[in-house]
Order: C-alpha cells, then structure tokens, then sequence
C-alpha cells in the first residue's frame, strides 16, 4: 500500500513538473516572439 502511495505521489510530482515545463517553453517562445517585434 505505502508503494502504490509513493508511486502516486511520484507520478503527480512528474505530471507537475512536466506542466511547469510546457509553461516555461511556452514563455520562452513568447518572449523571443516580442523580442523580434
């Protein structure tokens, strides 16, 4: 039980940082965009 426990937090811990991520990338190309203008 205390497994499936700590896969699932793993598993949420992942999907978080993964967001994060995809966030950053998004900023990132939205600034270079402003940075062209």
């Amino acid at each position: 039980m205390s497994y499936l426990m700590a896969l699932d937090k793993y598993v949420k811990k992942q999907s978080f940082l993964w967001i994060i991520h995809k966030n950053n990338a998004q900023i990132e190309r939205y600034h270079q965009k402003l940075q062209k203008h």
